[in-house]
């Protein structure tokens, strides 16, 4: 049975984000108890719940000494949690531990489901081209992202938009969306409502590796380039191609309107508008914010210190 009072309900929270705030401050707003484990985000998120006033109890699982997963389930039992609210949390969660909170464990998934599964769906959605990703509550169950969802809440990405400014706007929803979780009282009515992803559809999608992250002239057109840059900024410090033998990071780019028969990888263009390199297929990118071992810089003054001429070519 549900307490009496919405204002004894026990959530817990299992986050390793800071755009987990918002919410953890709206629930600490409206129950008498809250916990928060956190992974190895405390100082982030703690100075964000500090902008907003919140101070909610935040037990940092790192720092326990114990095995992360002996933490989390002796932080459960002694919170005596009615339900776990699991976001941006990198680790799988064993059966023992979802078993747990008699409401269930609730994850909230930044990405589509069933066609995002896997730790990192913004930068698959973004590199894709999606014209919206989501904001996806599921039960969760033994499978990565698997379980019956909630409710899913679209979340636009915009042309310019970067993995950043996209789990920006997923804070929003996220704040939505607990709300939303938080005004279903009854577990069961709740639990057999909620609807059954589609098998057919699920796609699992690895963490990106330093491969997806690579810059390939002769293969990928500008708009392609493009969406790689976005994805990678900031999170993994833009997509990566050198120059005479020295990596440099591409943070960012803008798709140009002219074309070229030029060979992909050729510079086009060094000035203070930026960089243009012909990429696949005669399409041409201008690369306007670059980053290497020696700090950010204008693609023109990196042109400038690397002495990068027309004609010249950059490599993977």
């Amino acid at each position: 049975m549900p307490p009496t009072s919405p204002r004894q309900r026990r959530i817990a929270v299992l986050t390793n984000n800071p755009l987990s705030a918002p919410l953890i401050g709206a629930l600490s707003a409206r129950l008498d108890s809250v916990s928060v484990a956190v992974m190895d985000e405390e100082a982030l998120l703690r100075g964000a719940l500090d902008l907003l006033g919140a101070s909610p109890p935040l037990y940092p699982l790192s720092q326990s000494g114990l095995p992360w997963k002996q933490a989390l389930s002796g932080w459960l039992r002694e919170f005596s949690a009615e339900a776990l609210w699991v976001i941006s949390f990198p680790h799988l969660l064993p059966p023992e531990i979802l078993s747990l909170p008699p409401g269930g464990c609730w994850n909230f998934h930044l990405g589509q489901l069933p066609r995002y599964r896997g730790p990192d769906p913004v930068f698959w959605e973004i590199y894709n081209g999606e014209p919206a990703g989501a904001l996806a509550i599921h039960r969760m169950e033994s499978g990565f992202d698997t379980g019956p969802v909630f409710r899913s809440y679209p979340v636009p990405i915009g042309e310019r938009d970067t993995s950043g400014t996209h789990l920006r706007a997923l804070e929003a929803a996220c704040l939505e969306g607990g709300l939303d979780l938080l005004g279903q009282t009854d577990p069961a009515t709740l639990t057999s409502s909620a609807g059954e992803q589609d098998e057919e559809t699920a796609k699992f999608w690895p963490r990106p590796s330093l491969e997806d992250q690579i810059v390939r002239w002769e293969s990928m057109s500008a708009t392609r380039i493009d969406r790689l840059v976005r994805a990678c900024n900031p999170f993994l410090n833009g997509a990566k191609a050198s120059f005479n033998g020295e990596v440099f990071q591409v943070l960012v780019t803008r798709p140009a309107a002219t074309r070229s028969t030029l060979p992909p990888g050729t510079v086009l263009e060094t000035g203070p508008s930026g960089v243009a390199v012909v990429c696949a297929g005669g399409s041409v990118l201008d690369l306007h914010t670059v980053g290497t071992r020696d700090g950010f810089f204008a693609a023109a003054d990196w042109a400038r210190i690397e002495g990068l001429l027309i004609g010249q070519r950059l490599q993977p």
